[in-house]
């Protein structure tokens, strides 16, 4: 049933609850290195401003004008699609910069009357209607009004032979403004230097009637000049003319009703599309900016869908930086942790002030918001805080803290003559009624603070209860996205209880459970960080508690974080636990155990055996029992099994199951055999292995049907790589048929078993496939889809994603099964997730697209795919995945090279052989 006519199978539908808030409306590239954030090209023309239409005079004078052109031959140079290498005037076209929505940004370079680079924005072919003109116009006429040094200046404005207009601006070379201070490690009065820059550049655009409305990071580029930070406010784009002079000249103006720009940084009244969008709203996103350098992160959870992100920015206020600091582990940033020390209260009132959804209620300029960050470098009373007596003495005190010595000294030399009989003679009576008055105090706030604590705890163990309730909702797969919306909105209310240490640890471990259970892992992976830190704190560091969530916290790093950070944590733990309780402890050969694995996930097979040898090592020299030692040679086998040693790793296997008493260790070892041998790729002896040990399973009364369905799903697997379809298909049934039975016969029903019927659905679709049954592969597949949507669980979405891809791709569907790995792509970009399996399937739309013999679009994807991955910070680090990365870009660089010879090495060419270099280093 492989004649399935593909063409006619709809892709499913994306989640809509799961969509992020879109980056950007109609927003054209700016015009520096650093291409700005999502300016997607679907759907701009839509969005473009609305304006009157054009008289009839004007369209016989562009139309004569177009006729004029094509008579005199003009234009047959430049059709309107340039590329590299083209002239447009006195430019050379060197390499685009970006595309948006009615115009491309290309690196050009300038010969007469002087040599230069410049960003050259040109108008798309066929995009040169009266709206798009208009309003290419306008960004030219407000680059040319504007003579700021923090403001990319625009060079020079023409047309080329067919018409089109272009004009060049200053090529800046730098770094979004966030991206710069973490690099450079900026000091708290640094970033706040740097964005008091942005905020007068800002100003002078106001000045001259210009509101930008789409100021964020990847707008405002930090260059150094002279050693110094000088930030570019760039992409005026979308800019909105305050006035104008002319009646005529309404083609400059954004039209109202329109949502331009990045919704995470707009204002309510932007993001809603009101027509009173002034000033006051570029105030807000600066305050967005300024939140984000001082936090790491945006004042709403970026996740957030579009819908969801507009009502909290219309009804919510964010939570104040200093509790969004307090709430990020230190381990997880450490710039900012280094800026805790410096932190004031007053920056969260000049934050808040700037994100306050009333415009009346914000600051009214730049100029006033830049004054009260000057005012806080100052140590000066800033105007955002209400003042008080105190406040302003304790300002001028730290402003002037050596004339305050110096007069407090003076005045206590003029009083002390007489001041010492007085107080003599008070002495006594002033110690008695201090020491009345202090004992009242103390009695007081002893009595609020048990008080508080009572509330607290009642308060604990209220949500304790009611996270119990959530934790059983969410393990019957009940409304996840609900349940990760409200623990996002309401965490940081409840880790803020000063309910003791003993509870808070326990609304840790229920919230970092429920995250667990709903498959959000990597927001389970800070609140474990929490956990062990508070761990710590009550049982002492070097405590077996305290070690022992510390290494939980650690084996979630190695599966879903940043693991290339994992082995060195490992190593440290390691190294602290030795000198604490020696080696003769099962804690020690759990955290060994767990850098072996770590290794392995990293693809670094040497050192993963080096560890797994350095466990066995001892478990022989402590003189374990067969029992006790299972676990450290179950490690090293794998380890073996890894390096490509299976006969030494069966071996293993053989001698410890002969050793062993327990009949409980026979199935992890047989399941351990099983992998191995799927592995080596003796699939037959595996198969036969599996079918045996299955007989012998269903033979036993106690048997759990969850472990017959693991092991039909491992013999199934077997028998598909040894090209036994039909049996791997009946035996995959057989799976779904008990995974039925076990969801329709619980009450309520877990996760686990809607996992299950997905899982065997989806290895039904697989099969299928493989035998070239695609007709019947797919209805499988889309039925696995519809499930992880019914459960609306990430991970399995993601997953049954990816089963449709491989149908479509096996059917030779190859645009298709893009379209499906470009949906994973950006769902695990919007989660948050493993963001190196996202990586993966830009990869392996690249591979496709080369298999395509499309190169350019492989090359450009690959490009995508390179600057993903530089914006890791932990990326440098993961050298294996990088140079696997590195390498399937070069095949796409090799492969448009050798079908258009003179394409140009492009600047990060070097980068990638070397990550090349590097991975083959490594390994």
């Amino acid at each position: 049933m492989n004649d399935l006519p593909f063409s006619t199978l709809p892709l499913p539908d994306r989640d809509a609850s799961a969509e992020p808030a879109q980056e950007s409306g109609v927003i054209d590239p700016g015009c520096g290195t650093s291409v700005p954030e999502s300016s997607g090209n679907s759907g701009d023309r839509a969005n473009e401003p609305r304006t009157e239409e054009p008289s009839s005079t004007e369209l016989l004078s562009a139309n004569a004008k177009h006729i004029l052109g094509e008579m005199l031959g003009i234009g047959t140079g430049w059709a309107g699609t340039e590329g590299e290498g083209d002239c447009i005037g006195p430019y050379r076209l060197c390499e685009m910069l970006g595309a948006g929505g009615f115009g491309n940004v290309w690196r050009a370079e300038q010969t007469q009357p002087i040599r230069r680079e410049v960003a050259l924005k040109i108008i798309k072919l066929g995009m040169d209607t009266m709206q798009v003109l208009g309003r290419f116009e306008q960004e030219r006429q407000a680059l040319a009004s504007m003579d700021h040094p923090s403001i990319a200046s625009m060079l020079d404005a023409g047309a080329g032979p067919g018409g089109r207009p272009y004009f060049a601006m200053e090529l800046v070379r730098g770094t979004p403004i966030t991206q710069w201070c973490q690099e450079h490690s900026a000091s708290l009065h640094q970033r706040l230097q740097v964005f008091q820059q942005v905020c007068q550049a800002v100003q002078h655009a106001h000045q001259k009637g210009i509101i930008h409305r789409d100021l964020k990071p990847s707008n405002i580029l930090v260059t150094e000049i002279d050693g110094q930070p000088v930030p570019k406010v760039i992409d005026f784009g979308i800019a909105k003319a305050i006035h104008t002079d002319s009646p005529h000249e309404h083609t400059l103006l954004t039209q109202a009703d329109q949502v331009l720009g990045t919704p995470r940084f707009m204002s309510p009244e932007q993001i809603e599309g009101s027509a009173a969008v002034d000033t006051r709203s570029d105030i807000y996103s600066l305050g967005v900016v300024l939140y984000k350098l001082l936090t790491g992160v945006p004042p709403f959870d970026p996740r957030l869908s579009a819908g969801e992100l507009k009502r909290l920015v219309q009804k919510c206020s964010p939570p104040r930086p200093s509790t969004q600091i307090r709430r990020r582990p230190a381990a997880d940033t450490p710039a900012l942790a280094m800026l805790a020390d410096d932190y004031s209260n007053d920056l969260d009132w000049i934050t808040m002030r700037a994100l306050e959804r009333d415009p009346a209620r914000r600051y009214q300029t730049a100029a006033e918001l830049a004054g009260d960050i000057q005012r806080f470098l100052n140590s000066e009373p800033v105007v955002a805080r209400p003042p008080s007596l105190g406040y302003v003495a304790r300002r001028w005190i730290k402003r002037n803290r050596r004339s305050f010595a110096a007069a407090c000294f003076v005045l206590l030399s003029m009083v002390a003559g007489t001041g010492v009989a007085l107080w003599q003679a008070q002495a006594a009576r002033l110690a008695r009624r201090s020491a009345e008055r202090e004992t009242e105090l103390a009695r007081a706030a002893e009595k609020q603070a048990h008080g508080a604590r009572r509330e607290a705890q009642h308060t604990a163990t209220f949500l304790l209860a009611l996270l119990d309730r959530i934790s059983l909702e969410a393990s019957q797969g009940r409304n996840a996205e609900a349940l990760k919306a409200a623990l996002a909105s309401s965490d940081h209310d409840i880790l803020e209880l000063e309910a003791g240490p003993e509870l808070r640890i326990q609304l840790l471990d229920k919230i970092q459970g429920i995250y667990s259970t709903i498959g959000e892992i990597k927001l389970a992976i800070p609140l474990a960080a929490l956990k062990a830190r508070e761990i710590a704190a009550l049982q002492g560091a070097t405590s077996a508690e305290a070690f022992a969530a510390e290494l939980s916290h650690l084996k979630m790093v190695v599966n879903f974080g940043a693991r290339a950070t994992a082995p060195a944590l490992l190593e440290d733990l390691r190294k602290r636990v030795e000198n604490a309780k020696g080696r003769d402890n099962k804690l020690w050969m759990d955290v060994q155990r767990e850098l072996s694995r770590a290794w392995m996930k990293l693809d670094i097979p040497d050192k993963a055996l080096a560890a797994a040898e350095e466990l066995m090592d001892e478990t022989r020299r402590q003189k374990l029992t067969p029992q006790n030692s299972l676990g450290n040679e179950i490690a090293l086998a794998a380890a073996l099994e890894f390096a490509g040693r299976y006969d030494e790793a069966l071996s293993l296997l053989e001698t410890a199951r002969r050793h062993t008493t327990d009949p409980g260790h026979f199935s992890r070892i047989d399941e351990r055999v099983l992998f191995l041998l799927q592995r080596q790729g003796d699939f037959k002896r595996g198969a036969e292995l599996a079918r045996a040990s299955l007989a012998d399973l269903k033979k036993k009364p106690d048997t759990q049907a969850r472990d017959i369905i693991s092991l039909l799903f491992l013999l199934a697997e077997l028998e598909s790589r040894n090209d036994e379809h039909g049996s791997a298909i009946s035996h995959s049934e057989e799976a779904l048929e008990i995974a039925r039975a076990q969801l329709s016969g619980s009450a309520p029903a877990s996760l686990l078993h809607y996992k299950d019927v997905f899982q065997a659905l989806l290895n039904i679709s697989e099969y299928e496939s493989e035998a070239g049954n695609f007709g019947d592969a797919l209805p499988h597949a889309d039925e696995a889809f519809r499930l992880a949507r019914k459960v609306n669980n990430d991970q399995m979405i993601t997953r049954s994603l990816q089963g449709l891809c491989d149908i479509h791709q096996a059917a030779g569907k190859l645009d298709e099964a893009c379209d499906f790995l470009r949906q994973i792509h950006d769902r695990i970009l919007d989660s948050g997730a493993n963001l190196r399996e996202g990586e993966k399937a830009l990869s392996e739309i690249c591979n496709i697209r080369r298999q395509q013999n499309r190169p350019e679009e492989a090359l450009k994807l690959g490009m995508e795919l390179w600057t993903e991955i530089r914006r890791r910070p932990e990326a440098s680090e993961d050298v294996i995945h990088l140079g696997s990365m590195a390498r399937i870009i070069l095949a796409s660089y090799d492969a448009l090279k050798k079908a258009r010879p003179e394409t140009p090495a492009p600047q990060e060419l070097a980068e990638w052989k070397n990550a090349v270099a590097a991975a083959a280093a490594a390994k």
